[in-house]
């Protein structure tokens, strides 16, 4: 019964943390502008996974740390959302400054390096 409870203390302890870094209130989405400013013609890090490059001409390309490579075509949306073929990415600001996208695909939140 002990361990049980000590799972349970440790499940929620774990899902209050995931929920300070993804929730609504502590970020904010990006408008257009300024995800035209801050993303678009600048190489960016996924999570140290690999970088990101959103073109002004509509193209991007991922080059993964793996050697995995995507190049493709996007659109910037009114809402400041970038509309990949099969992935939509959000991008916010959160309270220390550091950016995170939504990885529409995975349902992820992503931190970004700049």
């Amino acid at each position: 019964m002990k361990r049980r409870t000590i799972l349970s203390i440790m499940a929620v302890a774990w899902l209050a943390g995931c929920s300070a870094t993804t929730s609504s209130s502590e970020r904010t989405q990006l408008t257009t502008a300024e995800v035209q400013a801050t993303f678009i013609d600048r190489a960016f890090q996924r999570r140290d996974q690999g970088t990101f490059l959103f073109r002004s001409d509509e193209t991007y390309t991922y080059e993964g740390k793996n050697g995995e490579s995507h190049n493709g075509q996007y659109t910037l949306l009114p809402n400041g959302v970038i509309a990949g073929t099969t992935t939509r990415y959000t991008f916010y600001r959160q309270p220390d400054g550091s950016y995170v996208y939504h990885h529409s695909s995975s349902n992820r939140y992503v931190p970004i390096t700049l």
